[in-house]
């Protein structure tokens, strides 16, 4: 789930809400109802700023990995290499 991802790399900074909004540049509360799933239509700028705060790809964001219980391998790319 993004909301677990984004909660993921803010707390692997060690960052709170309110120092993540900050350098994510949205309120607080914003923030927190993405990361709890109460909001789960994010639009691209937010999604940029969240990965260039916490120094993640947004790749990592958006697509689920062994840790959240998937393996990305099942995930389709739209020119997969040969």
């Amino acid at each position: 789930m993004l909301g677990g991802r984004l909660r993921a790399a803010r707390k692997k900074k060690g960052w709170t809400l309110e120092l993540a909004a900050e350098h994510v540049h949205v309120h607080a509360v914003h923030l927190s109802r993405l990361e709890s799933g109460k909001d789960v239509n994010p639009t691209l700028a937010v999604l940029v700023s969240c990965a260039l705060a916490y120094g993640v790809p947004v790749t990592d964001l958006l697509t689920e990995s062994a840790e959240d219980g998937q393996d990305r391998s099942s995930v389709r790319r739209r020119n997969p290499r040969t």
